[in-house]
């Protein structure tokens, strides 16, 4: 027991060693740069590609010396810094915070949840999301998950609880759901009916139930965000081989 004890101690203290310079560093950095590469791009592109490296010093000078852009700065800092994506999230915190920059203003509610959707899905977990927004058909940003009917002449068991959405659709819609980006709702119709001497001896009611999904507006453009800059790294991972050919 004294060895095995020892042994905690020594991987304990060790690993608390390595823990900053090799873990919390190179992960914090590569979020870090993705954030700061995407929203550079898009400063950078903002002045017709005329953009040069003292026109965006100055730019970055003015940003880092403004009380309002520097603090949309920091608190989207902050976010990226726990993000559970190390790719797409970070980038799409980029073009929010460059957007409230560029028109010198505080994110609206609707960008503020695109940003803590960014904060607490990751890269896959975008990626689902955005597959399901593009391969399934919406009516007024709803989708049906499930249905049942009973009638109040048979004898009949529904469970008319919440979907376990996890389950069906994957763990993304859980924490879509958390910050206000989709909704979970039941619509539940009766339609009464009247006794028929051939078929049916009662008056009755037929009820149905249907689970539905609801995506906010927003959702669809988170979704559409995250298409961009899938395409924009597919062009770029293509650019990179070809110059190393």
């Amino acid at each position: 027991m004294e060895l095995i004890s020892q042994s905690i101690e020594f991987g304990t203290k060790y690993i608390l060693g390595k823990f900053s310079q090799h873990i919390i560093d190179r992960w914090s950095k590569r979020r870090a740069e993705n954030f700061f590469n995407k929203f550079i791009e898009i400063l950078a592109t903002e002045n017709d590609n005329n953009c040069f490296s003292m026109e965006l010093q100055k730019m970055l000078d003015s940003i880092i010396n403004d009380e309002l852009k520097s603090q949309v700065l920091f608190e989207s800092y902050r976010k990226v810094c726990l993000s559970a994506s190390c790719n797409l999230g970070p980038r799409l915190i980029a073009v929010i915070t460059a957007r409230l920059i560029i028109e010198s203003r505080v994110a609206t509610p609707e960008e503020e949840r695109i940003c803590m959707a960014a904060e607490v899905l990751s890269d896959s977990e975008l990626n689902q999301f955005a597959k399901y927004i593009q391969t399934n058909k919406f009516h007024n940003n709803e989708i049906e998950l499930h249905r049942e009917s009973c009638d109040s002449n048979l004898i009949s068991d529904i469970s008319i609880g919440s979907i376990n959405l996890g389950g069906l659709i994957g763990n993304w819609s859980l924490k879509l759901s958390n910050v206000g980006l989709l909704v979970q709702d039941i619509l539940i119709t009766q339609e009464p009916y009247s006794a028929d001497l051939e078929y049916v001896d009662e008056d009755g009611v037929t009820t149905r139930y249907i689970w539905k999904l609801r995506f906010e507006n927003e959702a669809f453009e988170l979704s559409h965000l995250i298409s961009q800059l899938s395409i924009k790294t597919e062009v770029d991972n293509e650019k990179f081989k070809l110059n190393k050919t």
